[in-house]
């Protein structure tokens, strides 16, 4: 009896061989499809661009942050004897440090009496604190009370709420009869008081005189 060459003995090991191949070709071919459906699923669904992150923006710079630019306001209430006041200006800034502070151009305002009289008022300029309803003009100051006196000065003090006037410059006080120079003036008592302090100066002017005799001109 012959021996079994080695051809015949590991003959059918080859096609087993080529079985194997051919499962793992099949295996990766698979796991390569599902691996792409899942990428395909992740670009439609935008996941992708999501997990890229964007490149850094530069931001504007803003000049002065913790400022907040007001513009053209209005601020109006009433005082302790429930007369009107209002205040206003062209543009304003809040103030970076105090919030109740507003720094205000160009100010105009107006403040009633109780005999219905009004005071106006008109600075290049103020600093308007809202919780106290004080008002700081500076700038070419004036106060006009209609049919009774005009007060112009540097700077001065405005309580809205007392009607109440303060200044510690120079000011010129002209009304019908003459003129007041003084280095400071109050105004109190619903505007009833007007005190003037330091080195004050009036002028009266005289009324014109008639006939001696009395007799009037035609």
């Amino acid at each position: 009896m012959s021996l079994p060459t080695p051809e015949t003995e590991f003959a059918p090991a080859a096609p087993r061989r080529r079985r194997l191949t051919l499962s793992k070709m099949f295996s990766w071919a698979a796991a390569a499809a599902f691996v792409g459906l899942i990428a395909f699923f992740v670009v439609e669904a935008g996941m992708f661009a999501s997990l890229v992150p964007e490149p850094a923006q530069e931001q504007a710079s803003v000049q002065n942050p913790e400022q907040i630019t007001v513009g053209a306001s209005r601020y109006t209430g009433s005082d302790k004897d429930r007369q009107p006041y209002w205040v206003e200006a062209k543009s304003g800034i809040q103030d970076a440090q105090n919030r109740d502070l507003v720094h205000m151009n160009a100010v105009t305002g107006e403040l009633t009496r109780l005999s219905g009289a009004v005071l106006s008022l008109t600075s290049a300029e103020a600093l308007y604190d809202t919780k106290s309803k004080a008002l700081d003009l500076k700038g070419k100051v004036k106060l006009e009370s209609k049919g009774s006196f005009v007060a112009q000065m540097a700077s001065a003090r405005v309580v809205l709420e007392d009607k109440a006037v303060d200044t510690d410059v120079p000011v010129l006080v002209t009304f019908d009869a003459g003129t007041i120079n003084a280095q400071a003036m109050k105004i109190t008592d619903d505007g009833k008081r007007i005190l003037f302090f330091n080195g004050v100066k009036a002028r009266f002017q005289q009324a014109p005189s008639g006939p001696s005799d009395g007799s009037s001109t035609p």
